[in-house]
Parts: structure tokens; sequence; C-alpha cells
């Protein structure tokens, strides 16, 4: 219900090299990565007693993983940022 929210949030914070191929498969690596650590956090809500419904499960969880993926891209896309700008001294 909610993941045409996270499709938004990938489309605009997908480039991370520049090449169309290399993104999708990041993205799509990073994405899967991320399945767990927001599965486990909505379920860790669900046993606190903070979420009851289905609804809110799935919108937390599309949150979450929105959320845990721009941070990712932006640490990945600094990450290759510098690998570049280092790998340019010695060329």
């Amino acid at each position: 219900m909610f993941k045409p929210l996270f499709d938004f949030v990938t489309e605009f914070f997908g480039t991370i090299t520049g090449n169309g191929v290399y993104d999708l498969f990041l993205v799509a690596i990073i994405s899967q990565i991320l399945y767990y650590p927001s599965c486990n956090l909505v379920g860790k809500l669900y046993f606190s007693g903070l979420i009851e419904s289905r609804s809110a499960g799935s919108f937390f969880h599309w949150f979450f993983k929105a959320l845990f993926f721009v941070v990712t891209v932006i640490v990945i896309g600094i990450g290759y940022k510098i690998f570049l700008f280092i790998s340019g001294l010695f060329t």
C-alpha cells in the first residue's frame, strides 16, 4: 500500500554513480539489504505495543526502509566521490 512512497524515494535518490545500469544494480542491492533492519524495527514496534494495525505496520516498514535508503545512499555517494577524488590524484 505504501510501496509507491518508497519507489518515489528510490527514483529521486537513486543516482549514485551516474551510470544507469550501476545505479539500478546498487539500488536493488541496497533495497534488499535494508529489508531486514526495517522489518526488525517494525517487529519491535509491534511487540512493544506501539503499533497494532496492519496498515500502521506497513506504513512504518516502508517509512523506515525509505529513511534507511536515503541515509545509505548518501553515505555510499560520499564514499564514491572520495574514491573518485583519490583515484583522480593518481592518474
